[in-house]
């Protein structure tokens, strides 16, 4: 595949010997072909296409057009992000190149100016011996600095492929906001923002502004491959979720107001009310285990485990409750949940009750008060 990187600035001078002033839209009346209007300017539209090489059918071309080329990579010895123009860059490499091209054309003049006398001056002899050595010094200078720049660049291009590779179609990254995507940004993500791609220097990742489906709406920096509400992500799980939603099986759900158990190998209540819980009856014959969605869960042995609150719970009004519960076996009276207004330490715990519950070999659960 081969790379066309465009960079175009076009200028069209006014009637009446006026200056011409591509940028202004007041003085262009309206922007030409290929120029976009903002804020008053004439600039060039930001734009990534594919089409077939116009010298070779059977290759494919990649077009990147914008009004500068940038590209941002690691820099090791300053242990951070190096900005290079692509322009300034291929500028720096024809520069150099002239410049050592011109030395081997004066030292080559230079030589047979020398070489006229060759055959009868030793002293010319070693003069020329001494040039010749010089202008193989200078060729291996020229085909180094050349192999350093090379590599440079080619390190760029792969770190542009594989930040341009990590979206899915192009028609995806059409829909992001593409004239920062190679930007770094520490701006707000918001409702102006949204779908803006920066690059956080911070964690080193792409992030995506986006905004939760439901309100009240949250906007936050989504990273590059994360979960949907996720804003801190290691390349592999999510550690952190927006205002509201915890982590569980690295995914971002919605979290309990009152009290909410993940299982993930603990009985903490993950709300901010640390309404924890402690195991019953047969401790030992618990185990933590995988649910049918691959959520954690935990597994009891039927006969006279249970969990209760270490702590009362008081509450009144509605009440939500959410549990995904997969009997193995049915018979018996087997409660789900039981809320009571004594307590099995002493009071009447048959009075006050709201409980759900299988009783018997039905496969209808009951619900009282």
């Amino acid at each position: 595949m081969k790379l066309f990187l465009i960079v175009a600035l076009i200028c069209s001078a006014p009637a009446m010997a006026q200056v011409c002033s591509p940028r202004k839209k007041a003085l262009l009346g309206a922007c030409k072909n290929g120029l976009v209007d903002k804020d008053g300017d004439c600039v060039l539209q930001p734009e990534l296409q594919t089409g077939r090489s116009t010298t070779d059918p059977s290759s494919t071309r990649l077009t990147l057009q914008a009004d500068e080329v940038v590209f941002k990579t690691w820099d090791s010895a300053t242990s951070g992000i190096s900005e290079r123009g692509m322009l300034g860059e291929l500028d720096t490499l024809s520069s150099g190149a002239a410049t050592l091209s011109n030395t081997v054309v004066a030292v080559s003049n230079q030589a047979n100016t020398i070489a006229a006398d060759y055959a009868t001056d030793t002293t010319l002899r070693s003069e020329i011996s001494s040039l010749n050595e010089a202008l193989d010094g200078n060729a291996t200078s020229l085909e180094q600095s050349a192999s350093a720049e090379i590599s440079t660049l080619t390190s760029s291009v792969q770190q542009v492929n594989t930040n341009l590779g990590s979206y899915a179609t192009l028609d995806q990254l059409r829909g992001l906001n593409v004239n920062t995507l190679l930007e770094t940004t520490s701006g707000p993500c918001n409702a102006t923002n949204l779908r803006l791609v920066r690059y956080n220097t911070g964690t080193q990742q792409h992030e995506v502004c986006a905004a939760s489906l439901v309100d009240p709406i949250i906007y936050y920096w989504n990273p590059q491959g994360a979960p949907a509400l996720c804003t801190v992500f290691n390349g592999q799980v999510c550690t952190k979720c927006i205002t509201g939603y915890i982590v569980d099986n690295n995914r971002c759900v919605l979290m309990a107001d009152y009290f909410h158990l993940t299982f993930d190998n603990h009985l903490y209540d993950m709300s901010p009310n640390s309404r924890h819980v402690l195991l019953g009856g047969a401790p030992d014959n618990f185990q933590f285990a995988t649910g049918r969605d691959g959520s954690p869960a935990i597994e009891l042995d039927g006969v006279n485990d249970y969990m209760y609150f270490e702590k009362p719970l008081f509450f009144g009004g509605a009440l939500t409750l959410c549990a995904d519960i997969l009997f193995k076996d049915v018979g018996g009276w087997s409660r789900l949940v039981d809320f009571s207004g004594g307590s099995a330490a002493g009071g009447n715990e048959r009075n006050n009750n709201l409980i759900i519950a299988q009783r018997q070999n039905s496969l209808t659960l009951r619900v009282e008060a």
